[in-house]
């Protein structure tokens, strides 16, 4: 995927979590919202808004998949299949 003429890669929803949606995953979770961005940046690939994540433990979850996890299946389906990936 073209990430422009500056390798700056826009917004996806599927993605990208508000801060909002990202502070709700971690009190769902018990979790710290991180932003991933700057990270990210130190790259050629560039991002042109904050990257928020969720760290759980030794877990990283990228809050934008998690919520559309939620959006896409059922709460309790939602919640089984995350938690099975926090360690």
């Amino acid at each position: 995927m073209d990430g422009g003429p500056d390798n700056t890669w826009t917004y996806n929803a599927l993605q990208f979590a508000t801060k909002d949606a990202a502070e709700r995953v971690a009190r769902i979770f018990g979790g710290t919202v991180i932003d991933l961005a700057e990270d990210y940046n130190r790259t050629p690939f560039k991002m042109a808004q904050p990257f928020y994540h969720v760290q759980v433990g030794k877990t990283t979850l990228n809050a934008g998949l998690v919520v559309n996890t939620f959006l896409r299946n059922p709460h309790d389906v939602a919640m089984r299949m995350i938690k099975a990936e926090i360690t």
